[in-house]
């Protein structure tokens, strides 16, 4: 003869002293890194040497604001906030653009080359960064990532 299979009970009403039976382990939320830039200068010829060399964007994206931006000065302020940089932008008919960047406490630096399109809405902006980085082991699109993330917030 087969044993009888073996059936817990669970307490959903909290009607039991004791519990009959173990929660199941819940899975722990994967880790958060937040990227921290720290204050830096980078003159233009510099900014211009770096993106040469880094060939290949780090990251290519594009994000949708709902409202078209009055102008470079407020995107560039609430950049300003989480210490990403600005070397150069300007205004176009069509278009702003933004030269950006940034530096973490590892030593690793952020460029950004991004265009906010003045179309319809949602306002699409396409951005590039590509990261030069200095610290061991260093993985630049995890990087590239939490960049956007501080550009996001």
């Amino acid at each position: 003869p087969q044993p009888a299979p073996v059936v817990e009970e669970t307490d959903l009403l909290g009607f039991f002293d004791e519990p009959t039976t173990t929660p199941a382990a819940t899975a722990a939320p994967p880790p958060t890194t937040t990227l921290t830039l720290v204050p830096y200068t980078l003159s233009g010829d510099d900014y211009q040497t770096i993106w040469g060399k880094q060939t290949q964007p780090t990251l290519s994206t594009s994000l949708s604001f709902t409202s078209l931006p009055p102008s470079t000065v407020e995107v560039e302020t609430a950049l300003t906030k989480t210490k990403i940089c600005t070397m150069a932008s300007g205004e176009l008919p069509t278009e702003f653009k933004f030269f950006l960047y940034g530096k973490d406490g590892e030593g690793n630096v952020f460029l950004v080359q991004a265009v906010i399109v003045k179309a319809a809405l949602p306002t699409p902006m396409t951005i590039e960064i590509k990261v030069k980085g200095d610290s061991d082991g260093l993985d630049a699109t995890a990087k590239a990532d939490q960049f956007l993330e501080l550009m996001r917030s």
